[in-house]
């Protein structure tokens, strides 16, 4: 026996969600035309409409038996759908009714139709539809837009942690947001190594500018080798490495130890590392120790010379910055150099979570932490800790004049009061041991005690629990401060945090 359609239900459907399709149950024998044990659902364009489950009462074409003409008045407009009340349905409920792919029920063509920007495909059913609902969701995102050719969770973004691939460029980083950033931490380029400078700023280095160091004689090699406008990327293994690090006219080198083991940089001359003209050097996971009678760390009259999670210990003087050079300092410790921590003459410092501590002495040195003449600083989250001169008054600080910037959230403590000169520096939310230093939020704790620190002796500046009581809850984090601190624990972003 053949089976018909309700007229009525047909032209309800017809102006909602269901579109003409001469193959689809609904235009056949209803629950007849599909196979045994399965419904005709006017609302599913998958499938010819057949289902497993019973549609909802809206959307389910059962079918009647096609009777004579003189009865088929009778049964023209009788099933299971009401005809009146389907040719009213509402967008929102066959919207419901297509599984949450479809925001309107309005028939499409073209995606253009479609002007929902949760659902801007049209699909072969003619409704419009978020990527997730189509066979292939990135293909479709990258002809929409192919800066953001990636689907996730229903809509089009420009990568994702899974498909960061899709970044490149100055952009090569996946951000948790799905938008491409530009990297600022080498290991964001594990193949590689980021540019943090110069003109290639937020890009990976290329993986063919990786050169594998195992030795000194590899080092010399890879130096003498590298031309005036050369990138490259040394990965050391661990050892000691006796040939001076020089980099200068618009080279950019990267310097990184490979292994859980830092690599020593030694030198063979006055400086382990030395930066000139326009050349940048990046230094990571390596140390800095000159074993040169009077051989001093590092010396940089450059463009930028950065050390991550670095050491610079046991030279006569850690670092000598001048000129326009912009230093850097993450996660990263001077310590134990005995003509002092750092000297720097016009240029910048920059420090996040990083420490100076235990350089130069009492007896011989006019540099103890850090002497500054016309530098901008801009210190936050880092301590300044046991270092001596000559002039105790100048054993943390020494300004000589023209100085700007500002330290913040940081530790500064000497023998007591020594911090000398530095009016033009800002302080705020620090630990000092000089009451005669002006700013907001400090504290003045006192001479440097060995009871607050792990093992000052040994140039380990954590905090012990006493040292928590003492100077737990000074800083208060701002936008732009580290959000990990030196061991890469969160910070505290929204309250009181521990300043160093």
């Amino acid at each position: 026996m053949r089976y018909v359609v309700p007229l009525g239900l047909v032209v309800g459907l017809a102006a909602s969600c269901w579109r003409p399709d001469y193959n689809h149950c609904g235009s056949n024998e209803g629950d007849a035309s599909c196979p045994e044990g399965m419904f005709c659902d006017a609302c599913e364009p998958e499938n010819n409409g057949c289902t497993v489950e019973q549609p909802s009462t809206l959307c389910h074409v059962v079918g009647e038996p096609e009777v004579d003409d003189e009865s088929s008045g009778s049964t023209a407009g009788s099933g299971t759908s009401d005809p009146g009340s389907s040719g009213s349905t509402t967008s929102e409920e066959t919207s419901e009714a297509t599984q949450g792919t479809t925001t309107s029920s309005a028939d499409c063509e073209i995606d253009d139709d479609c002007t929902s920007t949760d659902a801007p495909f049209c699909n072969d059913a003619g409704l419009c539809v978020s990527c997730e609902a189509l066979s292939d969701p990135d293909g479709a995102c990258l002809a929409l837009d192919p800066g953001r050719p990636v689907c996730a969770a229903g809509a089009c973004v420009q990568c994702t942690a899974e498909q960061a691939e899709a970044c490149a460029g100055q952009t090569p980083v996946c951000g948790l947001d799905n938008i491409c950033t530009p990297c600022i931490e080498h290991a964001e380029c594990p193949q590689s190594a980021c540019h943090l400078d110069g003109l290639d700023a937020g890009a990976c280095f290329d993986v063919a500018d990786v050169v594998m160091i195992g030795n000194t004689v590899d080092l010399s090699a890879a130096l003498a080798a590298l031309g005036p406008d050369d990138d490259a990327v040394f990965v050391l293994e661990a050892g000691t490495y006796g040939v001076t690090v020089d980099v200068g006219s618009n080279a950019e080198v990267a310097v990184l130890g490979g292994g859980m083991v830092a690599p020593t940089l030694t030198g063979n001359g006055v400086q382990s590392v030395e930066v000139f003209g326009n050349g940048i050097v990046y230094l990571g996971n390596v140390q800095v120790s000159n074993t040169d009678v009077g051989g001093n760390g590092l010396a940089c009259a450059g463009t930028s010379v950065w050390l991550d999670d670095s050491r610079v210990r046991n030279n006569q003087l850690g670092m000598d910055i001048s000129g326009t050079c912009a230093a850097h300092l993450r996660r990263t410790v001077i310590d134990t150099n005995a003509a002092g921590g750092i000297d720097i003459s016009s240029g910048q410092l920059s420090m996040r979570n990083s420490a100076v501590g235990r350089n130069g002495d009492d007896l011989s040195s006019s540099i103890g932490g850090m002497r500054l003449d016309g530098t901008v600083v801009d210190i936050t989250y880092s301590s300044i800790i046991g270092n001596e001169a000559i002039n105790p008054a100048r054993g943390s600080l020494f300004c000589l004049g023209g100085e700007t910037g500002s330290i913040r959230n940081s530790i500064v403590v000497g023998a007591g009061s020594s911090i000398d000169g530095c009016d033009g520096i800002t302080f705020s939310n620090d630990a000092l041991d000089d009451p005669g230093v002006t700013g907001m939020d400090l504290v003045n704790v006192g001479p440097t005690m060995p009871a607050w620190f792990a093992g000052l002796g040994l140039g380990d500046f954590h905090l012990t629990a006493t040292g928590e009581m003492v100077f737990g809850g000074l800083a208060t984090w701002q936008p732009g401060d580290p959000l990990t601190d030196f061991d890469g624990d969160p910070i505290a972003t929204d309250g009181e945090s521990t300043p160093g």
